[in-house]
Formats: C-alpha cells, sequence, structure tokens
C-alpha cells in the first residue's frame, strides 16, 4: 500500500507547550500514482502522538507513521461530513455542494465549507446569499480543476492557495511546457516508463506536439539524438521534474517563509535517484576477456572528486601567484525578475525558470570574456555556480589578473553584469588571512556531493544544491583560462602508468607533474609550451548509420561522432589509456563466471583496480582507428 511517494500536506505540529486537544487530530496524505491522486485521511488518538514537533518535510516519516496504526487491509477515504443545515442555504444547494466539493482535496473540505457558508451570509437577502455562494464555489472548483498546476505533484497547495484566494503567479511562468506535460507531471517513475514505451510508436509530429521544447534534442540539425524509449524516458523524466519545480516556485513554496533552494519533493526524488543507481551499481559488475570486477571500483567517488578540484586550484594559485598576478572573488548576481520568492524588497519575478536565468548569465559570461580577450588582458581562474534560497542561481568567480590590467578588467566585468550597484562584488583576496584556493573551499564542499565536514556546512544544503543542479541541468563549475580543456589531459596522464621515453621532453614533463599532483607544475608547463606543440584527445568513433552529402567525385562516407575517451596524443604520438572493452553483467551473472577458479581468481586479484586497468603507450600501428579533437585553450 505505501511504495510509491507520498506527499503531506496542511498537518498540525504537535508539542507539549500547545494547549489541549479538545477533539481528534487530522493526519493528511497524498499519493500521487500516474495521473491519479489518491487522499487518505484517519482521525488519531492524539495521546498516541508523540509530544514533539515532527518533520513533515519527508514521505518516509508518513510511510512509517501511518504503518504503524494502519490496520492489515486498505481503508477507504472517508466521505466528507455531511453539512449542518445553515440558515439561508438551500437544501437542494447542499447537495449540489456535496458534489462540488468533491474536486477539493479532502483536508481543504472544512476551509471550503466556511469560506462557503461565509459568502452565504453575506447577502441582503436569501436569493442573493444564494447566488452568492453558489457563484463563489462554481468559480472556485472550476478554476482548480482547471488549472494548468492540477495536474502536478503540487495540486494540494495549489487548491489551498485557490480557496485562500492567494495564488500570484506570472502568465507566462508555464510558458514553456505543453498541457500534456503539465496533465501528466505527477507520474512516478513507472508511469514515465511506460508513457516512454507507448510513443516510440507515435509519430514525429506527436512527439514534438507532447513534448514542446523538450522534444528539440530529437530534431535539431546539428547532431539530433535517436527516438529511443531510453532517451524519451529522459526527456519526459527531465520535463515532468522542471513541470513539478516550476508549480513549487509558481505557489512560492521554495524561497523566503519556505523551503531553501529547491522544494522537498524534487530533493526526495533526487534522493530516490541517487538510492536507486547507488542499488543498481551495488548490483552491476564489468567484466572484461580476463577479469571481473564490480563496477563500484570503477567509479570516482566524491572525496576524490574534491580532491582533483582542490589541487588544480591550488596549482593555479600557486603558480599565478608567483607569477605576480592579484587573485580576486567576484561574485555576480542576476536581475530581480529572476527570483521567483526573494527574501528582500518587492517581489518582481517575471515567470523566468533557473534554466532561463543561467542561460542569461552564460551568455554574458561568453561576451565579457570575448572582451576580456581583445582588451589583452590575460585571466584564469575558476567559476562556481551557486543557488539563493528562492532557487535563483548566482556566481562565484575566482579570478587571477594582471596587476596592470586590473582597473580594465573590472570595468568590463561591471559593463556586462553591474544592472544595479549590489549586482557584483569584488574582493581581492586577502593572502594574510587565507589563500585563493582557501576561499573557494567551502564552495568545492558545498557543491560536491558527500564533501561536507562535520559542522562546516549541512549536510542538507549539500543534498539540496545538488538537487537542483540535477534539475534544471546546470553545471556547478568551470576551469577557464589555462586549464580550460585540460582538465582530460590531468586525468589521462595520471592513469598512465608507463613514464614516456626521454626524448618526448613534454609528454615526460607533464606525466611526471600529474601523477606527482603538482599541479603548479604541470600548469607552468602549459604555460610555457612551445605554440607548435599538438595536444589532442582520442576517443572512440561511433557510428551513426547515417552518411554524409556526396562530395564533387559523389562518393559518400558514413558519419561517425566522437565516444568515450581511449586516450591523449602529445606531439604526434598516441598514449592510449583506455583500452580494455568491458561489459556490464548482472550480480547473478557475476555469480555464474565465480563458480570457475580462474575467473574467482581474476575477481580477487582485481580488488585493488580503482578504474580498470591502465595501459601504457603502444605501437601506433595497432591503436583502433579513431577521431582526435583539440582541446582549445581560451
Amino acid at each position: 500500500m505505501f511504495n510509491n511517494t507520498y506527499l503531506l500536506e496542511s498537518t498540525q505540529y504537535i508539542s507539549a507547550a500547545e494547549k489541549e486537544f479538545n477533539e481528534n487530530v487530522e493526519a493528511e496524505a497524498y499519493l500521487f500514482s500516474g495521473e491519479m491522486e489518491w487522499h487518505l485521511s484517519e482521525l488519531l488518538n492524539p495521546s498516541e502522538l508523540p509530544l514533539q514537533k515532527i518533520d513533515y518535510s519527508h514521505e518516509y516519516w508518513l510511510e512509517e507513521y501511518v504503518q504503524s496504526f494502519a490496520p492489515s487491509t486498505p481503508i477507504p477515504a472517508p466521505e466528507p461530513a455531511p453539512l449542518e443545515p445553515v440558515i439561508g442555504v438551500h437544501e437542494h444547494d447542499l447537495k449540489w455542494f456535496d458534489e462540488q466539493i468533491s474536486h477539493i482535496p479532502n483536508a481543504l473540505h472544512n476551509l471550503a465549507k466556511q469560506k462557503y457558508f461565509a459568502v452565504a451570509t453575506s447577502g441582503s437577502t436569501d436569493g442573493e446569499r444564494r447566488r452568492l455562494s453558489n457563484a463563489w464555489l462554481r468559480e472556485t472548483v472550476d478554476q482548480i480543476k482547471e488549472h494548468p498546476l492540477s495536474g502536478t505533484t503540487h495540486a494540494y497547495e495549489l487548491a489551498k492557495q485557490v480557496v485562500h484566494n492567494t495564488y500570484r503567479a506570472p502568465a507566462n511562468a508555464l510558458a514553456g511546457f505543453t498541457p500534456w506535460v503539465l496533465q501528466r507531471s505527477s507520474a512516478d517513475h513507472m508511469t514515465i516508463r511506460d508513457i516512454a514505451r507507448a510513443m516510440t510508436s507515435v509519430s514525429k509530429k506527436t512527439v514534438s506536439d507532447r513534448l514542446g521544447n523538450y522534444a528539440d534534442p530529437f530534431f535539431r540539425e546539428d547532431k539530433p539524438i535517436e527516438i529511443s524509449e531510453r532517451n524519451l524516458r529522459r526527456q519526459i523524466r527531465k520535463a515532468f521534474r522542471q513541470a513539478n519545480e516550476t508549480a513549487a516556485l509558481c505557489l512560492r513554496k521554495v524561497g523566503a517563509r519556505g523551503e531553501n533552494y529547491v522544494s522537498n519533493l524534487t530533493l526526495s526524488h533526487r534522493k530516490h535517484q541517487l538510492a536507486t543507481q547507488s542499488a543498481w551499481i551495488a548490483q552491476t559488475y564489468c567484466k572484461s576477456d580476463s577479469k571481473t570486477i564490480p563496477l563500484l571500483q570503477c567509479i570516482r567517488s566524491p572525496y576524490e572528486k574534491f580532491c582533483e578540484m582542490y589541487a588544480l586550484v591550488q596549482g593555479l594559485d600557486k603558480y599565478y601567484t608567483e607569477k605576480g598576478y592579484i587573485s580576486v572573488m567576484v561574485t555576480i548576481t542576476l536581475p530581480s525578475r529572476f527570483h521567483p520568492n526573494p527574501s528582500h524588497g518587492t517581489n518582481r519575478w517575471d515567470g523566468s525558470s533557473p534554466h532561463a536565468a543561467h542561460a542569461l548569465f552564460t551568455e554574458n559570461w561568453a561576451l565579457c570574456r570575448t572582451s576580456i580577450s581583445d582588451a589583452q588582458i590575460d585571466i584564469h581562474g575558476l567559476r562556481v555556480t551557486e543557488v539563493h534560497n528562492d532557487g535563483c542561481p548566482h556566481y562565484h568567480v575566482l579570478f587571477f589578473v594582471e596587476p596592470s590590467k586590473y582597473d580594465r578588467f573590472v570595468k568590463i566585468i561591471n559593463e556586462y553584469f553591474a544592472h544595479s550597484t549590489s549586482a557584483v562584488d569584488f574582493e581581492l583576496i586577502d593572502r594574510s588571512k587565507s589563500s585563493a584556493a582557501g576561499y573557494v573551499l567551502k564552495y568545492i564542499m558545498k557543491n560536491v556531493s558527500g564533501t561536507s565536514a562535520g559542522d562546516l556546512i549541512e549536510q542538507d544544503s549539500v543534498d539540496r544544491a545538488d538537487a537542483f543542479r540535477s534539475t534544471w541541468g546546470i553545471r556547478a563549475f568551470q576551469f577557464f583560462g589555462i586549464l580550460h580543456g585540460r582538465v582530460t589531459l590531468w586525468r589521462e596522464l595520471r592513469r598512465l602508468e608507463t613514464q614516456p621515453d626521454d626524448e618526448e621532453h613534454l609528454a615526460k614533463s607533464l606525466w611526471r607533474a600529474a601523477r606527482g599532483t603538482k599541479a603548479d607544475l604541470f600548469i607552468a608547463l602549459l604555460d610555457h609550451r612551445d605554440k607548435k606543440d599538438e595536444i589532442k584527445t582520442i576517443r572512440e568513433p561511433i557510428v551513426t548509420g547515417e552518411w554524409t552529402e556526396p562530395d564533387e567525385d559523389g562518393s559518400v562516407k558514413p558519419i561517425v561522432k566522437p565516444g568515450r575517451v581511449l586516450g591523449i596524443q602529445i606531439n604526434q604520438i598516441d598514449y592510449i589509456t583506455h583500452r580494455t572493452s568491458w561489459t556490464l553483467i548482472s550480480l547473478l551473472e557475476s555469480k555464474t563466471l565465480l563458480r570457475t577458479d580462474d575467473s574467482e581468481q581474476n575477481l580477487e586479484d582485481s580488488t585493488l583496480v580503482r578504474r580498470g586497468p591502465r595501459e601504457p603507450k603502444t605501437d601506433p600501428t595497432i591503436i583502433p582507428k579513431s577521431i582526435e579533437y583539440d582541446e582549445i585553450l581560451s
């Protein structure tokens, strides 16, 4: 009975200091399964409830708590209590009221009754009172039933605000979603699978009409993706999650006097997604021709991600500080029209989503970097994306700038981002207090899930920031300058176990710096290398099944796209780091392999392997043909 997501809304907090209960306390729960909404309401004995403040933000409490007193057989939803006769209200209206109120969540029935009777007793004559009250109820019910958000997982909050007449949201806030998406956005993960499976058999026009903007990746001219069940499932899930989070923003559930960063429901969905991923990873193994290892050993941990990021930032700090550059921390905020529910000031939200806010920043960021480059100002650093409490992103950028051009640099930044006097904040790094790496340490910890240390950063903030980025597809970090596009080079050199030959001076020096975790030396080598030196990434070619347009000779070639990284190329010499082909198998299949002694020995011997075998560079003649893409420095 309790295997799906529950949303607990509108209940009373209980504490020892509160007044004694006169009657029973009503617990309300909402189960959203596919396109159906179930309502569960049961009267509890106050003496059985704990005298403490209960956190109702997670459905897990509801599941455990209701199961503790629920009988083995399902309890049907109780009928609303019959209306008591009220002076001025016709008995036929009471029956009609019961029919209309069935479209309102059970928890709001008493409130709807009070509103209805309040209107009914406000008129001067019986006919006027009857007309006013019935018109109010009809308009309220129609507004709830026909509202675009009625199909989202926040339908209860919508109904409550409609009854209270407090719903205020820009009309264009839902412009990016089709009615089909909004009506089905409360679907659970199993229903999404069924929808995606059924949509594989419909026409392309139907896919476009149903998903709207979320169908663009299937029909774009540049590298469209295949209309497969897997890709449809991803796009549908993305559309539904963003629709539900937009509903929470419209209803002001996130931000001032609400939940931080994202709604509790979105946070719950993200935790469920991560738990599902962890369970699948734990049940999956990687198999090659000679070895079988757990998939868990092939995945980088949050700690490893944090160490890599912090090591590179420390390298930037050390190298450019010794070079005499100024280090400055710049905080950039967006205009007030992107804040759905600000804690201070007037609400001027125009309905723009966090995705639209980030798109505006990235556009201005690209133009700003172009202007800085045109002014011949050398900048390097790291950009970190964070989120305000109301779901609007803002940015912390660590810059290393030439001292002689700092004033011009500040002017260019203000030209693109200073929409108000407090929009941009410049803070020069005080070396007596901390290094530049120390300034960004807390931002790295907050945005790499699983790395919060003690009370320094609350785990809830880390989880919510992760849920925000996952929902809106916003990148947490980006290096620019010398390290732009060079993180892959750092990783692949660290995977390479054999040192390049002495005559390959650049490759050998970069390898020794990366393997020794000397990021400052690694950056110095990149900065001082000969402009003729070529550094490329070797990727596996994936045949798409499509062909190029005929050339002058009438010949065509198959179209291929870049796949996984195979290695790197430095000055025309290939260094292969991913050469073994792996196949994912289930735990049951892995147990079958363990029945043979050699497979069991291979599994035991591979327990120390973190990312599969690391092959040294080999004869280029036996390397599979691949596509090579330049990693461009900004």
